[in-house]
C-alpha cells in the first residue's frame, strides 16, 4: 500500500512559520497521508520559542508607544537561540530523520530564494526518483510506498543540502521589513483572502506587531492567522516578494 507525503512551505512565517527568527518564513512540513508522520523539515526557524522580557519593558497592547529605535534595540536584545547560516540547519535536520549513521557528505549546487526553494526541491527529488504528483487541492505531493521511506527521508536531506537558502534569510527583520510585512498583511493578502470568500484575521497595531517579533525573533501576526489556508499559501502569500522586502539590501 502506498501512502502520500505531502510537502508544503508556509510564509509565514514563516513562523511565522512560526516564522522566523530567520526573516523569511518558510516552514517545510513533511508528513503521510496515511497514519505515520515523517520528520519535519528544518524550517529556517528550528529554534524552540523565546521566553525572553521585552527589551522596552512595555507593552504595545497596554498602548505604550514604541518608537523605531525601541523596537530595533528590543528585536537586537531578544536574539533567541536561532541558525545564523544554512550550515546551522543541517545536523538538527539529519537528526529529526531518524536515519542510522552520519550524514552524506553533499556538496551545494546553488543557494535559492524562498520563492524558488519549493519547485528546486520537487525537481531535486524528481532526479533522486520521487516524482511528484498534483492532488485534488492542487498540492503537489510525493507517493512512495512503506519500505520506500528511509529513502525518502535520506533523498529529502540531500535535496534540501543540495540548494540552501540564501544567507539574507538567516538574518533578523528590521523595522523597516517588518512595516513592509505588516502593510503587506494588511493590504494585500487581507485583499486576496477577501477575493477568495475568507475573511482575514484582525490586524494589531504596528508596535504590537513589532513587539511580538522582538519578543520571540520570528513570530508576528499574518492576515492568514487561525485561517484554514488549504490551497492559498501559495494563492495568497503571508511574505512580500523578495524584490519588496530586500529591495533596498540587494
Amino acid at each position: 500500500m502506498q501512502g502520500h507525503l505531502t510537502k508544503r512551505f508556509f510564509m509565514p512565517s514563516v513562523v511565522i512559520i512560526a516564522c522566523l527568527a530567520l526573516t523569511g518564513c518558510a516552514e517545510d512540513t513533511i508528513q503521510e497521508r496515511t497514519t505515520d508522520t515523517l520528520a519535519t523539515t528544518p524550517s529556517i526557524t528550528a529554534a524552540e520559542d523565546s521566553q525572553t522580557a521585552s527589551a522596552t519593558g512595555r507593552s504595545a497592547e497596554d498602548g505604550a508607544s514604541l518608537s523605531d529605535s525601541d523596537i530595533q534595540a528590543a528585536i537586537q536584545a531578544n536574539d533567541p537561540s536561532r541558525p545564523q547560516s544554512f550550515q546551522d540547519t543541517l545536523d538538527p535536520y539529519w537528526q529529526s530523520l531518524n536515519l542510522d549513521g552520519d550524514p552524506p557528505v553533499v556538496t551545494p549546487v546553488r543557494t535559492v530564494t524562498l520563492q524558488e526553494a519549493n519547485g528546486t526541491h520537487f525537481e531535486c527529488m524528481a532526479e533522486q526518483g520521487f516524482p511528484s504528483v498534483t492532488d485534488q487541492h492542487g498540492q503537489q505531493a510525493i507517493e512512495f510506498s512503506k519500505d520506500q521511506a528511509e529513502s525518502m527521508k535520506l533523498s529529502q536531506y540531500i535535496c534540501y543540502a543540495r540548494y540552501p537558502l540564501e544567507d539574507k534569510y538567516y538574518e533578523p527583520y528590521s523595522v523597516d521589513q517588518l512595516r513592509i510585512i505588516y502593510d503587506w498583511n494588511k493590504t494585500e493578502v487581507t485583499e486576496c483572502l477577501r477575493n477568495q470568500g475568507v475573511e482575514a484575521s484582525t490586524p494589531p497595531s504596528f508596535e504590537a506587531f513589532a513587539e511580538r517579533y522582538a519578543l520571540t525573533g520570528r513570530e508576528h501576526w499574518t492576515a492568514t492567522e487561525g485561517v484554514d489556508l488549504m490551497s492559498l499559501e501559495e494563492l495568497c502569500p503571508e511574505t512580500p516578494p523578495d524584490d519588496l522586502l530586500y529591495g533596498n539590501l540587494e
